[in-house]
């Protein structure tokens, strides 16, 4: 796969010179970021010929004279490091407020957790990375964004065994000092800072799932969808008009991608927890297919807008036994039960390779044959989650592809072509976490934990997010709670209606 950077084989220059212990970080050194240093790298060192000295014992005479030219110009020295360019790390003049603690983090958020955030990492069409000239302006977004960067890097350590420095105290002071300026902010929104504003909340939903995917992001995903709503919402002649707020297309782009993420968080999230009537009256307000389209193409889980829409409509229609649901139109049982039916025929319709074959805006070096398995295995989830909440639908289908069992089956039969170290599995979480959580199956458990457990602990492509070891947990005490159950009430149990009514789980999980 082009466009990945080669670990360098030695040290930075600094740490070489210091005899320090290098992490060997491309273009730069974080060791040298976090000392306040200017980091040399790793490839040619450039120095003046013909310069004289003024001090030690070259004072006086001319440096380097067996490298110089006839005119006295700079000449590269050749390193000791691998050959190759390293662009200069002059710091930005919109950063140069933040100081050397700033600096490094806002360095570290350009180089690894944008990375994360998408699917495909595209050094010059990241939408992220368009985050770093907002926050000059911006010091609830340039806070909230420091903070998730901190956060990133404490979890990074904690999943490594090592120990946690000032990373955790650095994360939680600069999240405080954002919400502080947030909630200030939020008593004056505008039409011109309201998209700033939505991507400073949904950062703080980033902030949650990178710590242990627990914490205030129900919060946050509601007033980001009053937000989204603001912005994306279908006309309603009886709400005021707004003015129409033109974007760049770099800003455009960002904040398409920032609210086709929110919208997955409330899906996904919507699928484990309880949704109260007001959020989901402000999300329906959403053209969710549209906004998800056109970010289809950098959004890491993988999931096509079509299903993803389908998953929301089936949250919608509540547990097989509630006498209550979210919509009354959904009240009835078997007007609900035929609402299921509908959407597990348009899951099964569903092309995924066609979908696929004409993402806009895909990068050449992306890998459609991984997102073709991806988006498989998110369609035998979704009809899993469709059959557990309503299992009546499944007897009036009458499609042998819909045996719970046959779906466990197909979810890691898709998953399995997407190895660990590939640049998607990233997005596999949310499908092996409702696979896993179904089966009975010792073997196709420890394949699902191990997989889980590689992505916390040694995958390449991201660094560790906290709320993939909360999913891991959260499966051992499901696992625990069915295993305890006798054969015959095996048969009946249901664990999503037990994990939703016990309200134990408040992860979100993606």
């Amino acid at each position: 796969m082009t466009g990945v950077t080669t670990v360098p084989s030695r040290s930075c220059h600094n740490c070489r010179r210091r005899r320090l212990r290098c992490d060997r970080s491309y273009p730069t050194c974080l060791k040298c970021a976090a000392n306040g240093q200017h980091c040399l790298g790793y490839g040619a060192l450039l120095r003046w010929t013909h310069a004289v000295a003024s001090r030690g014992k070259m004072a006086g005479r001319t440096t380097f004279e067996e490298h110089g030219n006839d005119n006295g110009q700079l000449v590269c020295v050749p390193g000791p490091g691998p050959s190759s360019t390293v662009a200069s790390s002059l710091v930005d003049p919109l950063l140069h407020e933040l100081g050397s603690q700033g600096q490094f983090y806002a360095h570290y958020f350009a180089t690894y957790v944008s990375n994360d955030m998408v699917s495909f990492d595209q050094p010059d069409q990241n939408p992220f990375r368009f985050v770093i000239p907002l926050m000059g302006k911006y010091p609830y977004l340039r806070d909230i964004v420091l903070a998730t960067s901190a956060i990133h890097l404490a979890t990074h350590r904690r999943c490594k065994g090592q120990p946690i420095g000032a990373e955790l105290v650095h994360a939680l002071s600069a999240r405080q000092q954002a919400l502080r300026q947030l909630r200030a902010v939020m008593a004056h929104i505008t039409d011109d800072n309201r998209s700033v504003i939505l991507a400073a909340v949904v950062f703080f939903v980033n902030f949650d799932l990178v710590d242990s995917g627990k914490g205030t992001w129900k919060a946050h995903l509601d007033a980001a969808g009053v937000l989204i709503s603001a912005l994306y919402g279908r006309s309603n002649e009886h709400a005021p008009s707004r003015k129409m707020v033109i974007l760049d297309q770099a800003m455009a782009r960002l904040i398409d991608v920032i609210v086709a993420d929110c919208l997955t968080y409330h899906i996904l999230g919507s699928t484990l927890t309880t949704v109260d009537e007001p959020t989901a009256s402000v999300y329906d307000n959403i053209d969710i297919f549209a906004v998800l389209h056109r970010a289809e193409a950098y959004s890491y889980h993988c999931c096509p807008p079509r299903i993803l829409q389908i998953i929301v409509c089936a949250t919608r229609l509540g547990p097989s036994d509630s006498p209550d649901t979210l919509h009354s139109e959904h009240g009835d049982k078997q007007n609900r039960t035929g609402i299921a039916i509908s959407l597990l025929l348009q899951a099964l319709a569903f092309d995924v390779r066609t979908w696929a074959d004409n993402i806009p805006n895909l990068s050449a070096d992306d890998d459609r044959d991984a997102r073709v398995c991806l988006a498989s295995a998110h369609r035998a989830a979704a009809c899993l989650y469709i059959i557990l909440i309503l299992p009546a639908a499944v007897a009036e289908v009458g499609d042998k592809r819909l045996d719970t069992e046959s779906l466990v089956a197909e979810i890691l039969g898709h998953l399995s072509f997407v190895p660990s170290d590939h640049v998607l599995f990233k997005g596999s979480v949310w499908p092996s976490f409702m696979a896993a959580a179904q089966t009975d199956d010792l073997e196709q458990r420890r394949w699902c934990m191990l997989r889980m457990r590689s992505m916390w602990q040694s995958s390449p492509w991201i660094c560790p997010w906290g709320y993939v070891e909360t999913a891991m947990g959260t499966l051992e005490s499901v696992w625990a709670a069915r295993d305890a159950l006798s054969l015959g009430e095996k048969k009946t149990w249901n664990w999503l209606k037990q994990l939703k009514e016990s309200g134990d789980l408040d992860c979100l999980i993606v």
